[in-house]
């Protein structure tokens, strides 16, 4: 889940640093969006799930503010 939200985030900042008005870019934002969706919604199986997870999730924030359920489900992987 983690490698495939940071291959949709690396498609879409391409895509934006190429041209802000990309054919593809509204597809790309929509395929991040499920991404993340999908990363949020994964459970953890170990601590080092946990680091890699929150890594990417922190990441996202840099851009845009994650929606609540995603910081839900990132205290739960915590607690798991």
């Amino acid at each position: 889940m983690i490698a495939e939200y940071r291959r949709a985030q690396g498609a879409y900042n391409a895509a934006l640093e190429i041209d802000e008005d990309h054919p593809d870019l509204s597809r790309l934002a929509d395929e991040e969006d499920v991404a993340l969706e999908a990363l949020c919604a994964h459970p953890v199986a170990s601590i080092d799930d946990v680091r890699a997870k929150s890594a990417a999730l922190l990441e996202h924030v840099k851009y845009f503010a994650l929606p609540e359920d995603c910081y839900t489900a990132l205290l739960r992987s915590f607690a798991a």
